[in-house]
Formats: structure tokens, C-alpha cells, sequence
């Protein structure tokens, strides 16, 4: 851990940008070749705040969205899943209604597995 501390703190700015960028577009890269393998693709997140929360708790509005090969933005989405999956959504929709516990948060990441999805990990 502290190399990778040490090495951070002798990256410059412009550095750092483009080490996030280029993980950035990676993230992006595996969302399209998971829509090759899967045409049926779904991106997921798991935190929403305010009003978005009170509608993903209350099932107004869905976490998951069906990947049409549109631009994904940094931090947009959470997972990819080949599928829109009903035990998803309850355990986002658990979580959004304050049940936010590490059992919650592990049910969610062991679903994103069993479903054979990928985790997008942003910077």
C-alpha cells in the first residue's frame, strides 16, 4: 500500500489524468466486448441519492438500464449483468431503502457473479 502512495505522490496532474482516463476508457472497452459476448445487456447501479433513492426503493424507477451501445460516462453505472434480473433489483431496491448493510452489499457483488457480470471500477 505505501508504494502505491509513494507513486501517486510523485505522479504530476497530468499524470494522473491520464491514468484515469485511460481506466476510464477500459471501463467502457469491457461494457462493449460484455455486449458482444451478451447481446442482452444490462448496466446496474447500486447507490442513488434523493429523489432517485425514494424512486428506486419504491420501484418507480429501475437501477438496471439495457445497454443500446450508447456513450457510458465515468461513475454512470456500477455492473454490467446479461440479463435483468428480478433478484437484482429487489437487493438495489433493499438498499436504497436503508437497509445498507455488508450482507446487503455482499448479496449484491455474489448476484453480479452468479449472473456472470463484470464490476466497472471508475477513477
Amino acid at each position: 500500500m505505501g508504494h502505491l502512495l509513494e507513486q501517486q505522490k510523485e505522479m504530476n496532474c497530468y499524470e494522473r489524468q491520464a491514468q484515469r482516463l485511460r481506466l476510464n476508457n477500459q471501463n467502457r472497452a469491457e461494457i462493449t466486448a460484455f455486449h458482444t459476448l451478451h447481446p442482452e445487456t444490462w448496466l446496474g447501479r447500486v447507490g442513488y441519492f434523493g429523489e432517485e433513492r425514494e424512486m428506486v426503493a419504491a420501484g418507480e424507477k429501475s437501477p438496471l438500464v439495457r445497454y443500446d451501445g450508447d456513450m457510458v460516462f465515468d461513475c454512470q453505472y456500477d455492473f454490467c449483468i446479461p440479463a435483468n434480473d428480478s433478484g437484482m433489483l429487489g437487493l438495489i431496491r433493499r438498499w436504497n431503502a436503508g437497509e445498507r448493510s455488508l450482507g446487503i452489499f455482499n448479496q449484491i457483488y455474489d448476484r453480479v457473479q452468479e449472473l456472470g457480470g463484470i464490476y466497472l471500477i471508475w477513477h
